[in-house]
């Protein structure tokens, strides 16, 4: 297959349909409004080549499932109380995406991979606005979960323009959607609480393998001399960390060109509905909770093949497994005013932050043989190509790259509380807790012998990274017992607010490396043979607590919100 301009060689598409969306209530006096309805599947798609397949601007094998998005819900509203919106659709879950080589690809432009497939799950649908006397938001819809993938190279890949990755691999959970706003008020008093936000759906499990030849980024034309003479040097060096000037030598433009890339990627969680509330004697107001991110999937990847990079921030094979941000909790208002002599009091309270999503497990050339939870899934490695190598030509391309990072906690809502009257006013105020980070995955990386060369500064043989994720920072809030319309002070008032909790920082895992009698060099300034490091993540910040009284007899109080506990670093094995 010999294609023209934005022409793929081949490619196949499955998209599922977006969710119908809710009506809104037009009745004035009382009704809720309609659901969301859920999106539709994503398909299998399966690709299978044999042959040769050469392009021109467009991917040689490219496959998409996608599912649909979740429908939103309608606006609720309506004079009698305890008017509720309904909730929003949850999106579609994405296809499985098979991808298999046994001949050639080359592709010929910017950008352009050789192989690439994607699944990604459908985002939750948006609730609608409520308002009541006494209401609650709607909840928006969750994020559905991707597909698995599964890519193979036996063949040969050739990318030979810039910025072009050779084997690419990527699921990603659907963000979810956003909490319906609560907006109420009355004479007497009311109540109204913001939606909670959708959770992120999981990132997919991806398996990719490679035994044939990949090389990107035009590395297959342009490494010639240089690189087969550092080649030559380090084999019979057998240095890490030599004396190269880490220029990277003749890279070309610009770079983030791996020969293999396979991430999961967890969805974000939608974020929760804020609520505002007017009334007279009593008024309370709570930010709905945003939700939580999506974990990334289960990476294995392994390579006993040939690859070969020759830009910046291009590794021979990166594997990652990334966790969802948690949602922000939603802000809160509270207003309580009379120019009568009838007690006002107003509540405000922040929603929490959504916890971010767990890393999972990342496992580089590992078999079902190992002891270690990463590699129980994962198939036998085949026996090592003639010729087999990794090689990089350019700064901060690592030969093997292991990433797993947990997702960030979203932060807080703040809070807002105002109250007047002629007699006694107090407002209460509370910032949203702030969400916990997600954990850093197990990490599992052997080169399984096959020699490793590096040449640019940073440019590591193994590198292996898990991450906690850091914890959100709690809500702000504001409360003053404030003078009446006319100017008059209400004889006693007091105001206490209190700052949202940071939340904690999610643990890093355990990393274990292992070369048992392959070939580590590198020539570059930074670049260690082998790496691992496990960091816990940092606790979210404490939220501002601030307070005003005005009175004849005042009091205030302001409190700072407790910052949140730091993550562990994981074990360490090399």
């Amino acid at each position: 297959i010999s294609s023209t301009n934005l022409a793929f060689g081949m490619f196949g598409l499955s998209m599922g349909g977006s969710g119908g969306s809710g009506g809104s209530n037009s009745n004035p006096v009382y009704g809720d409004g309609g659901n969301g309805n859920s999106g539709g599947l994503g398909g299998v798609i399966t690709l299978i080549n044999y042959g040769s397949i050469s392009t021109q601007n467009a991917y040689a094998m490219f496959g998409v499932s996608v599912g649909g998005v979740g429908g939103n819900s309608g606006n609720s509203a309506g004079y009698v109380p305890d008017a509720y919106n309904t909730s929003a659709g949850k999106g579609g879950v994405g296809g499985d995406v098979v991808i298999w080589n046994e001949g050639s690809l080359q592709t010929n432009y910017f950008g352009m991979a050789g192989m690439f497939g994607i699944s990604i799950g459908g985002g939750g649908g948006d609730s609608g606005r409520s308002s009541s006397l006494q209401t609650l938001g709607g909840t928006g819809g969750s994020g559905a979960n991707s597909g698995t993938l599964s890519f193979s190279n036996i063949g040969e890949i050739q990318t030979l323009f810039s910025s072009s990755i050779g084997m690419f691999a990527l699921a990603v959970g659907g963000g979810g959607g956003q909490g319906g706003m609560a907006v109420g008020g009355g004479l007497i008093g009311s109540t109204d609480e913001g939606g909670s936000g959708g959770g992120g759906g999981n990132g997919g499990t991806i398996q990719v393998s490679n035994t044939g030849a990949i090389c990107a980024g035009g590395a297959c034309a342009s490494v010639a001399t240089e690189l087969s003479t550092a080649i030559t040097t380090a084999l019979s060096t057998y240095q890490a960390g030599g004396n190269s000037s880490g220029s990277g030598g003749t890279t070309t433009a610009s770079g983030l060109a791996p020969a293999v890339a396979a991430i999961s990627v967890g969805g974000g969680g939608g974020l929760g509905g804020s609520a505002f509330d007017v009334s007279q004697n009593v008024t309370t107001s709570i930010g709905g909770g945003g939700g939580s991110g999506g974990n990334g999937g289960t990476v294995l990847a392994s390579n006993t093949g040939v690859l070969s990079t020759i830009e910046v921030t291009s590794s021979g094979l990166f594997a990652a497994s990334i966790g969802g941000g948690g949602g922000s909790g939603g802000g809160a208002g509270a207003v309580s005013a009379t120019t009568t002599d009838i007690p006002n009091n107003s509540t405000a309270i922040g929603g929490s932050g959504g916890s971010g999503g767990d890393a999972s497990t990342v496992g580089i050339n590992c078999s079902s043989t190992s002891a270690l939870t990463a590699c129980t899934n994962a198939p036998a490695l085949s026996t090592l190509t003639s010729g087999a190598l990794i090689s990089t030509l350019g700064d901060h391309s690592p030969g093997l790259h292991a990433v797993a990072i947990g997702g960030g906690g979203g932060t807080g809502g703040n809070a807002v509380a105002l109250s007047a009257s002629l007699s006694v006013s107090n407002s209460l105020s509370i910032g949203g807790s702030g969400g916990s980070g997600g954990k850093g995955g197990e990490i599992y990386a052997d080169t399984a012998d096959v020699p490793i060369i590096t040449i640019g500064t940073l440019s590591t043989g193994v590198k292996a990274l898990s991450v906690g994720g850091g914890g959100g920072s709690g809500g702000s809030t504001f409360y003053r017992p404030d003078y009446v319309p006319g100017g008059s002070v209400a004889p006693i008032s007091s105001s206490e607010s209190i700052g949202g909790t940071g939340g904690s920082g999610g643990d890093g895992d355990s990393i274990t490396i292992n070369n048992t009698s392959g070939v580590i060099a590198t020539f570059g300034d930074l670049a260690n043979g082998i790496l691992g490091i496990s960091v816990g993540g940092g606790g979210g910040h404490g939220g501002v607590g601030i307070g005003a009284g005005v009175g004849m007899a005042a009091m205030s109080t302001s409190i700072g919100g407790n910052g949140g506990s730091g993550g562990a670093g994981g074990d360490i094995t090399i």
